[in-house]
């Protein structure tokens, strides 16, 4: 047992291993590579949001009435689909179809 003793080195005396080496040069080298990419992103012209396009009051009068137009019109053919199934319904419950 004394030989097992003697052989015994504590882990803080130990040096990495070669994987670890390995694994941390791996590391170092993304995180560089990361750091170069966002000084990149940094340093390119940022694009330029386009200005926020306004309309006038005429145009949103304009776009109010044509999508209260298309209200209506959804409307109508809602209320068109609903009677052609109501008539659906009859001609096949007396059997005509």
């Amino acid at each position: 047992m004394s030989t097992v003793l003697s052989n015994f080195k504590l882990a803080s005396d130990l040096g990495p291993s070669p994987s670890e080496v390995d694994q941390l040069r791996e590391l170092c080298s993304r995180q560089a590579e990361q750091i170069e990419q966002m000084e990149r992103l940094l340093n390119s012209p940022q694009p330029q949001m386009p200005e926020k396009s306004s309309f006038t009051p005429k145009e949103k009068q304009a776009l109010i009435t044509v999508i209260s137009d298309l209200g209506h019109r959804i409307e109508n053919l809602e209320r068109l689909v609903a009677k052609h199934g109501r008539e659906i319904e009859w001609l096949l419950g007396d059997g005509k179809l």
